[in-house]
């Protein structure tokens, strides 16, 4: 609930919020069926769990009819101008096919979740947000390196590091051939 919630807020009212929901066993299902019949820009899809999260992530994006794609997990929350923001960026660059931003990630207790030492240790800054501060992570160049190996580049890392919001260009994932 509390990831639509930060979607109801957004000051970009014009989304839609495609769920695939995996067979979970927790009643989400239920909730996001009483939450589709609230508001029509809720589009619940259940499949058979598969454990792949790219083909979780793939469906969800071919089903969506938006230009712009981004990725929302159940345990996301975006700031109320996350979606105008993306939005904007890819109006002001036309040629860019993906865009990401930085983060803040916290425990349910309200304390922050950070990575470090040594290349995240020194990423994060206090952010104050709804009259709270956050460690906010300042996600990396996509061209900065780990080290001299070229999967260690971090491209490659925005898979599997603290990453959101990464939100695509539709024709962009289309042309690419989307998840696998």
């Amino acid at each position: 609930r509390d990831t639509y919630q930060s979607l109801r807020e957004q000051t970009y009212q014009n989304w839609e919020w495609v769920v695939v929901d995996d067979e979970s066993t927790d009643g989400t299902w239920d909730r996001l069926m009483q939450i589709s019949y609230e508001d029509a820009r809720v589009r619940p899809m259940r499949v058979k769990h598969n454990g792949k999260i790219g083909n979780t992530k793939d469906l969800a994006t071919r089903m969506a009819n938006g230009q712009y794609l981004i990725e929302l997990d159940h345990d996301d929350m975006l700031t109320d101008t996350a979606v105008d923001e993306v939005r904007k960026a890819f109006m002001d660059n036309p040629d860019v096919g993906m865009v990401y931003t930085n983060c803040g990630s916290f425990f349910p207790d309200g304390s922050p979740h950070t990575f470090g030492p040594g290349f995240w240790g020194d990423r994060y800054r206090d952010t104050e947000y709804r009259g709270k501060v956050y460690k906010e992570c300042i996600n990396p160049d996509i061209y900065d390196r780990f080290g001299p190996h070229p999967s260690q580049q971090f491209g490659w890392f925005l898979t599997v590091g603290p990453n959101h919001i990464r939100a695509y260009r539709a024709e962009t994932l289309k042309k690419l051939g989307g998840y696998n």
